[in-house]
């Protein structure tokens, strides 16, 4: 290590693995949920002459939910199926047809960071619907995950 000038980002996959923060419990009913959180080690990588270097204290949050066809690396990210929106969220529903060629994965984003996790959803999942807040955002304009279930 060649000190605090340098950003080494890590990810502790010790990620805390508690449903988000309105979903009533419902992380017990899913076959895939995103970490609410996790966390990160960042420190800086390359030199910042005549800077202070600090760090933000803010916990990375789940800001994002992306569903591919195969593998992330493939690019192939699907659109929601169905849309339901109250006074204060929006919902995005996909459904996923069984099958046995291609798997279908899920991909975490999180504030404050360019850290992500994916894996492959079960082959029973049938459907995810992930609820945004509609009036508040991220840095970065990502939205603000309430809930995400998958069944």
């Amino acid at each position: 290590m060649r000190g605090p000038q340098y950003l080494v980002v890590s990810l502790l996959l010790g990620a805390c693995l508690r449903a988000a923060p309105h979903a009533g419990g419902l992380a017990a009913q899913s076959v895939a949920q995103c970490p609410a959180s996790i966390v990160v080690e960042q420190r800086l990588s390359s030199r910042a002459e005549s800077w202070n270097i600090g760090l933000d204290s803010a916990t990375p949050r789940l800001a994002g939910v992306t569903f591919y066809d195969g593998p992330p690396r493939d690019m192939a990210s699907l659109v929601n199926d169905d849309t339901r929106e109250t006074k204060d969220t929006w919902t995005g529903i996909w459904r996923f047809a069984q099958r046995t060629a291609r798997e279908y994965w899920v991909v975490c984003a999180y504030s404050h960071t360019n850290v992500v996790l994916s894996r492959r959803l079960p082959m029973e999942t049938s459907e995810c619907r992930v609820v945004y807040e509609k009036n508040a955002s991220w840095p970065g304009g990502l939205r603000v995950v309430t809930e995400m279930r998958c069944h």
